[in-house]
Parts: structure tokens; sequence; C-alpha cells
């Protein structure tokens, strides 16, 4: 799937890294074939998120009271602040949703992995963000995390692994033009970290590696 998940495109370089890398597990003996799970990106995102804040507030709200009094707002970064208020106003129900959903997207993977091994996407849908791009002063939460340049467009794909817990695999399979990693995520199903890492260490061992060492900054 070297796309979103609903068939928007990655940026190109990030496209013909991961075609690439298909490619040379073709060689290496696989069969890679085009497939999407079934799902859209925010069917995945949007319920992770909801768990991120609800876990945010119960880890401060627990911090005050291990502290004895209420933590400082002011102390902290805006869009924490604004992941605790949104996990307070998380309700139950709506949390159990989030919960459900989690579920339904391991029943759809594991759907997904009757017919394949494993998932390739890219690890990041463009090349590695500039500093600062997403630091944390936006005090809306839901838009930094959702909103139109939010960090679900940048990561769309890591946040599988954490909804279902499948075990996942990034590799650096090329090198963008500033001399920044491009990865490549392999995905298997639940319980098979050993193939994972099997078809790794074949890759690993088989293809010249891109430089492991970060370039000199000016």
């Amino acid at each position: 799937c070297n796309s979103f998940f609903e068939g928007d495109a990655v940026h190109p370089e990030v496209a013909a890294a991961v075609d690439a890398f298909a490619r040379a597990l073709q060689g290496l003996g696989h069969t890679v074939e085009p497939a999407r799970p079934g799902f859209a990106t925010l069917d995945v995102v949007r319920p992770v998120m909801q768990l991120v804040a609800t876990g945010t507030a119960m880890l401060l709200d627990a911090l005050g009271a291990q502290r004895g009094r209420a933590l400082d707002e002011a102390a902290l970064e805006p869009v924490v602040r604004g992941a605790w208020r949104v996990g307070r106003e998380i309700s139950g129900i709506d949390y159990l949703r989030a919960i459900d959903a989690l579920h339904r997207l391991g029943r759809q993977m594991a759907a997904f992995h009757e017919r394949f091994d494993l998932l390739l996407t890219p690890t990041l849908a463009e090349p590695p963000a500039t500093l600062g791009r997403f630091a944390m002063g936006n005090p809306d939460f839901i838009d930094y995390r959702l909103g139109p340049e939010g960090l679900w467009r940048y990561t769309p794909f890591t946040p599988l692994a954490n909804a279902t817990g499948a075990p996942s695999i990034s590799l650096p399979v090329a090198l963008s033009p500033a001399g920044l990693p491009i990865g490549a995520l392999l995905t298997a199903p639940f319980g098979a970290d050993a193939l994972l890492l099997q078809v790794a260490a074949q890759w690993d061992a088989a293809v010249p590696s891109p430089p492991r060492i970060a370039p000199a900054l000016p």
C-alpha cells in the first residue's frame, strides 16, 4: 500500500523509495502485490487520538494526585494542555467506542493477513519534516493531530501498529535529496515478530543499506 489507506498520494520521493524497496523484495523471491486493508486513514488515527488524549489526562491527573495539588497548566506546553482538556471531555461511551474501533481494525487486519503475510507501507507520508514543523505550541490538540496540516498527514501509517498491537519495523530504504532517511514500514500479523525480523534481516544482508551516520549539519 504505497498511498494513504483511502488512496491519497504520498510524497513522490517517498513513493519512489517504497516502490524500489518492493522491487528489492521481489528480487529476493517475495511476491509483492498492491493492496489496501480496506479502511480509511482517519479510521485508524481518530480513535488513537482519543486514547492518547484520555491517557494524557489520566497521567496528568495522577501526577497531580501524587503531588497533592493540581498541576499548573501554565507549566505545560500548549498541545499537552489541549490533550489534557480533550481527554477530560471524552465520555466513557466515547472511550468505549474508540476501543471498539481499535478492535474492529484488529479484525480487519487479521482478515487482510489471511491473504498477505506482510503489509508494506511508507513509514512517513513525506520526507523527514523540518525542525519546528510540529512544535508543541498549538493549543488545539484535535487540530494538531487531525487538522488539514495535522500530524496524521505526516505519519498516517505507524498508528496502525499502535491501534492493533501488531509488530512493525521501519527500514531506512533510501535517502532524501537532503540526505535524510526515507523509511519503508513492514507490518506482520499479531504475534508474527519472527517473520518480520527474518524478512528485514534478509533485505539488510542482501541490499546495500543507506549510510547510518547523519550528514554533518551546516
